[in-house]
């Protein structure tokens, strides 16, 4: 691909200006110049279909910039349509792409109807699941115990529910009977929402408090 090539070789002369490129930088040289190529191939594509073309002034005061600078060079004249051949493509595309830049940057502030259509039809955009505060007392119980011993621990959960419907203090209670992590600090588990918890804290709140 010739475009390819002479986009490496230019790399190469501006990155290494001695010419000589480590063999273990080849590579790696050669894939950045290929996302180059393809991300300027894709926005000159978008600037396309936006319709954006180049600026015929600007391209004819470039061109004047050049015969202004080489005019007196024999070489320049013998071979200005050429080297213009080469030039202005390239100009062209940088002019491009400079609109492209300045039409995504130079975002016209919406009108207040227009904010508000936008958050109408897009609500899941601006929404995230209700958080509560939560706090655990969980009685563990091994699950290859006896039914003797989940007999127990459940006669315990009752009695630990009723002590909470007569008023007693939650965190002490925890601190006393939780086995969960956050027994220390009263059962306090911060805030959450239902997405975040055990399918069994989700289905059963009788041992644990919504704040």
């Amino acid at each position: 691909m010739p475009e390819f090539e002479l986009a490496v070789r230019q790399a190469m002369r501006k990155k290494f200006y001695h010419g000589k490129v480590p063999e273990a930088q080849v590579v790696e040289l050669q894939r950045e110049v290929a996302d180059q190529i393809v991300n300027q191939t894709l926005l000159l594509d978008e600037a396309k279909r936006r319709g954006i073309q180049p600026r015929g002034e600007k391209m004819k005061q470039a061109v004047s910039g050049f015969d202004e600078r080489y005019g007196k060079s024999a070489n320049w004249k013998e071979n200005r349509e050429r080297m213009l051949g080469q030039v202005v493509p390239e100009l062209e595309r940088r002019d491009v792409l400079e609109q492209l830049e300045q039409s995504v940057r130079e975002v016209p502030v919406p009108k207040e109807e227009e904010v508000l259509a936008f958050y109408e039809a897009r609500k899941d955009l601006f929404t995230e699941p209700e958080k509560l505060r939560l706090s655990l007392i969980l009685l563990k119980v091994d699950p290859s115990s006896t039914k003797i011993v989940w007999d127990k621990a459940k006669e315990e959960g009752q009695a630990i529910y009723k002590r909470l419907l007569s008023g007693a203090d939650f965190a002490e209670l925890a601190k006393l009977h939780s086995g969960d992590a956050s027994a220390s600090s009263g059962g306090d588990m911060g805030y959450l929402h239902r997405g975040m918890l055990p399918k069994i804290c989700r289905s059963r709140w009788t041992a644990s408090s919504w704040a």
